[in-house]
C-alpha cells in the first residue's frame, strides 16, 4: 500500500512529537538561572518535521555565513532566558514567518521563522 504513495507519515512519531512538545511549552524555565531539560529540546528537534527549522550548536559556532543561509535574510542575536543565544531573521516579523514555539519558549516571547540556538562553546561574541 506505501508503494502508491511517495512519502509516509508515521502518526505514532507525531503523537509523540506533539506531547513532548507539550510536556516542553508547559514546563516552567523558573528564574534567569534556570536551564532548561536540553535533551528534551534535542528529541524535540529530531523529530520536529511540522515546524519552522531549529538547529541547536553546542560545541562549534556557525559562520555568518552559515547563518545568514539558514535563517534565510540579516542575522540578529537575541539571548534567552536561560543564557542560550538564538539567531533569528532580523525581519522575520515584517515576512510574517511562521511562529516557531522553541525558540520562543526558551525567549520568553515570539520568535518567528528559522532559529539557530547556540549555547556553551557555540556562542558568539
Amino acid at each position: 500500500m506505501s508503494e502508491d504513495f511517495d512519502f509516509v507519515i508515521d502518526i505514532t512519531d507525531h503523537k509523540k512529537l506533539q506531547k513532548l512538545l507539550h510536556e516542553f511549552m508547559e514546563q516552567g524555565l523558573g528564574d534567569s538561572n534556570s536551564d532548561p531539560d536540553w535533551d528534551k529540546i534535542r528529541r524535540l528537534l529530531k523529530w520536529d518535521r511540522m515546524y519552522p527549522r531549529v538547529k541547536l550548536f553546542e560545541g562549534e559556532a556557525p559562520t555568518l555565513e552559515e547563518a545568514r543561509e539558514f535563517v534565510g535574510g540579516h542575522v540578529e542575536i537575541v539571548h534567552t532566558k536561560t543564557g542560550a543565544q538564538l539567531v533569528i531573521d532580523e525581519e522575520g516579523h515584517l515576512k510574517s514567518l511562521k511562529l516557531n514555539p522553541i525558540p520562543s519558549k526558551l525567549y520568553g516571547g515570539p520568535i518567528v521563522g528559522p532559529a539557530m540556538i547556540l549555547k556553551g562553546d557555540a556562542k558568539w561574541t
